[in-house]
């Protein structure tokens, strides 16, 4: 994932990934690094966000909002929202500063868990 999305003539570019399980959603939020976050509130975010799906029909869709973090209340209505249902093999890729989730109100009733592998591509 990181040799598809890197940059060619950097060798800056970073991968972290983790394998999630839920039996429900997963908040809307940004993704950034949370160690700066703490200390100076949300400002570095990554270059690429990714969601391989690793099961079918468990849990929600992730939702991808066209809505980037601002500092101000000054913000841009949405325009623009993309939804991914899990299947598994599924592949997700989407701008890493961009609002994202799966809101468990979008659970299909009776499913499984979902199981996704996230990978973030940092520059």
């Amino acid at each position: 994932i990181l040799k598809h999305h890197a940059s060619s003539s950097s060798n800056n570019d970073g991968a972290e990934w983790w394998l999630q399980t839920r039996p429900e959603g997963v908040d809307i939020h940004y993704d950034k690094d949370e160690t700066l976050a703490e200390t100076f509130g949300p400002g570095s975010f990554p270059y690429v966000s990714t969601v391989t799906y690793m099961t079918s029909g468990g849990g929600p869709p992730t939702l991808v909002f066209d809505r980037c973090y601002a500092n101000n209340d000054d913000v841009d209505a949405i325009k623009r929202v993309w939804m991914s249902h899990p299947r598994a093999g599924k592949y997700l890729a989407f701008d890493g500063r961009f609002l994202h989730g799966a809101p468990s109100i979008f659970s299909e009733s009776g499913g499984s868990e979902r199981v996704t592998f996230l990978v973030n591509i940092w520059k």
